[in-house]
């Protein structure tokens, strides 16, 4: 057992001199630069770590900004690293949105405009400033600006459900929220003091605040296992670190061009944004309606002449297969960037590598991090390993392989991974317990410095390359995004006619790993399908299981390895009735890798998910001339529904033309609630 974990045991609370607290296993030797506050179990320090926190900003920080005073030695920030740039390049294409095309010079000033009226505003640095906005020029505009100013950018996807946005306001207390309302009201001022000196970078002398390397670039949100998302705060040091770390890694420069594939509240997209602009390369960005279509990703990338493309290992399966089908070669991609998930090759990836030769980059790190691990693949596709290692370590970072007793273990064997250096997140916002528990003090570095607990199971080889195992605990990955298992329970949970439930990751299923809720009571699928309509797709079961009670481990624990298999047999025997149907039960079997699909049998029951509805809309539309929007297979999950439903006229104003329901809906106006300012520490 991890000694983090020992519930039963005895524990410290240290402090050290930034004001940061942390949990440490008494039997264990204390780590220098650390003192000592609380002695106690592992709830109580815990609960005292809560008790005695104040503010989330390291006290350097604040010492800083009570001095008021710029400091003229510290490093470019990211911020200052994309300036650098643009000053070097004004006239190179910076970033392309559809039909429009800006230079650096363009974007640096547009940019600056922006964050002169944020700072009017008293917005800047330890200040959370959300980002709403559909995916377009101006959300690249927005989130420079918000850096200019020295503020943290807090992304907020379009396409989450309201009550999802909605909690994350309630978490953050963003000082301001920049949605396409806001930003073309900052805009129009900026336009209105054209002789004003805006278009000039921001300086410290400007802002509210002085930057620091310690203060926070960014708020990301993504799962947590108390059924509330954690925040993690990075800071600028550790970001700059990964876009200078990034711009060595992957040569590149004016003239090569980077998609902008992952989702705005995606870790990656921090990195897909920011290295490209600080190394001078242009960045595309597809239409929201287009990331969800294999087949239209492929058409996008190849009209674009995408160099680069940044996505997890089931997208990249999707878009290559569509490219394979279509006989499309994408001549132009050079470089592939994988995140997020543990890299396979299978037969699909490497096939296509073999016809477009392309490096594979495989890189590692938990958002608490961002990238600590990389490897790189040749574009020789045939001699790519079927698993991909995640590598060696990225500039200024350190990794350590612990057994229980946090001693380093001989190369060659298994343990748990922690991550140390410049690129370790000052902790969870407003969660001292959860920082305290996760953001550990580091035995192997200098006195007062943090590692954090990655939960990931590695070996290192003799070579110094790290090999990925598996999880030590329930975390897992679906579909490049990771899920705590005990955010989706407690949704559950809270069902009225839930009195036990379980969700696990089902890696034996012929469509790939999925999630499957299993609980007790009376509720059935649909109803728990609609109570967690609030939760991101990626947070819904695929699959519901009802079971009259749990199997037990001799401990009295859930047994989850023992629990059934959903049931994916058909429903039934019928034939299809006409040749519509036939063909849409054998498009469904195809799809769901089965020998064969009934009429009336559920596409999500049998399997099913959205990376795979939008590969079912393509096989439709492809065989029979119809363009079928990704939300129909929601609404009709069957191969008669979908069929018949798709004979029925449609006004053309209630779909995107894309197929995916989701450019619709980001088109429609957002709710939210503006809040008064509230800095980081707060």
């Amino acid at each position: 057992m991890n000694p983090f974990d020992n519930r039963d045991g005895q524990f410290l609370l240290l402090a050290d001199d930034e004001g940061r607290h942390a949990l440490w296993p008494a039997p264990l030797t204390g780590p220098a630069g650390w003192r000592t506050v609380h002695r106690g179990g592992h709830a109580d320090c815990l609960a005292r770590a809560t008790e005695l926190w104040t503010d989330m900003r390291p006290r350097s920080v604040v010492a800083a900004h009570m001095n008021g005073a710029a400091n003229p030695d510290r490093p470019a920030s990211a911020a200052e690293l994309f300036e650098e740039q643009a000053a070097r390049q004004p006239g190179e294409t910076a970033l392309v949105y559809e039909d429009t095309e800006l230079t650096y010079g363009m974007l640096n000033a547009r940019a600056n405009r922006v964050a002169h009226r944020l700072i009017a505003r008293g917005v800047g640095p330890e200040d959370v400033v959300a980002l709403l906005l559909p995916r377009s020029a101006e959300l690249v505009v927005g989130l420079l600006a918000i850096l200019k100013s020295g503020a943290a950018y807090m992304p907020v996807d379009t396409e989450y459900p309201a009550q999802r946005r909605e909690l994350m306001f309630d978490l953050a207390r963003p000082a301001r929220v920049i949605d396409a309302e806001l930003l073309a009201v900052l805009e129009a001022e900026a336009e209105a003091q054209a002789e004003g000196g805006l278009d000039r970078d921001p300086v410290d002398v400007d802002r509210v605040r002085p930057l620091t390397p310690e203060g926070a670039a960014y708020l990301i949100f993504t799962s947590g296992s108390t059924g509330v998302p954690k925040g993690i705060v990075m800071h600028d040091a550790g970001l700059t670190n990964l876009l200078r770390w990034q711009r060595g890694a992957l040569p590149g420069g004016p003239g090569v061009r980077t998609a902008q594939f992952a989702a705005i509240g995606f870790d990656v997209s921090v990195q897909e944004i920011l290295s490209t602009l600080v190394s001078g390369r242009t960045l595309v960005v597809p239409p929201d309606g287009i990331r969800r279509d294999p087949e239209a990703v492929v058409a996008w990338l190849e009209r674009h002449r995408v160099n680069e493309l940044f996505a997890p290992t089931a997208v990249l399966d999707a878009v290559f297969g569509a490219a394979a089908e279509n006989g499309s070669e994408l001549p132009h991609l050079t470089d592939v960037i994988q995140a997020g998930e543990a890299l396979h090759v299978d037969g699909g990836l490497r096939d296509f590598g073999r016809r477009t030769p392309f490096r594979l980059h495989n890189e590692y790190g938990p958002a608490e991090t961002h990238v600590v691990l990389a490897h790189t693949l040749s574009a020789d596709a045939a001699g790519w390993p079927s698993s991909v290692p995640i590598g060696t370590e990225v500039t200024a970072t350190r990794s350590y392989v612990l057994d229980d007793e946090l001693r380093p273990v001989p190369d060659g064997t298994s343990g748990e991974l922690y991550l140390a250096g410049a690129q370790v997140a000052r902790g969870y916002w407003r969660r001292p317990d959860l920082t305290a528990q996760r953001f550990v003090p580091d035995p192997y570095g200098g006195p007062g410095s943090v590692m954090y607990r990655s939960g990931d199971l590695v070996r290192r080889r003799a070579d110094g390359v790290f090999e990925f195992l598996g999880r030590a605990d329930d975390q897992v990955k679906i579909r490049g995004f990771r899920v705590e298992p005990g955010e989706v329970e407690a949704v559950l949970l809270g069902h009225p006619e839930v009195t036990q439930c379980a969700v696990v990751a089902r890696k034996d299923e012929p469509t790939g790993p999925r999630l499957v809720a299993y609980t007790v009571g009376d509720a059935d699928g649909p109803a728990l399908r609609a109570h967690l309509a609030h939760l991101p797709d990626y947070l819904v079961p695929s699959a519901f299981v009802r079971l009259e009670s749990f199997p037990l481990s001799p401990n009295g624990k859930v047994d989850r390895r023992n629990l059934p298999a959903p049931v994916r047999e058909p429903a039934g025997l019928i034939e299809p009735r006409n040749e519509t149907e036939a063909l849409y039960c054998a498009i469904f079997a195809e799809v769901l890798k089965l020998p064969e699909v009934g009429p009336d049998d559920d596409f999500f029951r049998l399997g099913g998910h959205s990376l795979l509805a939008t590969r079912l809309t393509t096989l439709i539309r492809r065989r029979t001339g119809i363009p079928v929007p990704a939300r129909r297979v929601y609404d009709a999950p069957t191969p008669a529904a979908l069929a018949v439903l798709m004979a029925l006229p449609v006004a053309a104003s209630t779909d995107s033309p894309s197929g995916d329901s989701a450019a619709a809906d980001s088109a429609q106006p957002v709710a939210v609630q503006r809040v008064g300012v509230q800095p980081v520490g707060a």
